[in-house]
């Protein structure tokens, strides 16, 4: 079997998924986050995580 990489660059952040991170990054780092800021850190830690799983190689999807 062929497998490639395959990982597109998250380009937003839901609001429910904003909200998640704010309840998580409290309890985690006991900081409060204003909506833009967690969107904002959301966004680029979804965006690092995701060029490091590609340059890795970690992420595949089979080729059909």
């Amino acid at each position: 079997m062929l497998c490639t990489m395959s990982m597109q660059i998250p380009t937003t952040v839901s609001d429910e998924k904003v909200q998640e991170f704010k309840e998580l990054y409290l309890k985690h780092f006991d900081i409060e986050l204003s909506d833009k800021e967690a969107y904002e850190k959301g966004l680029h830690l979804l965006q690092f995580m995701a060029t490091i799983l590609d340059i890795s190689g970690a992420y595949f999807v089979e080729k059909q």
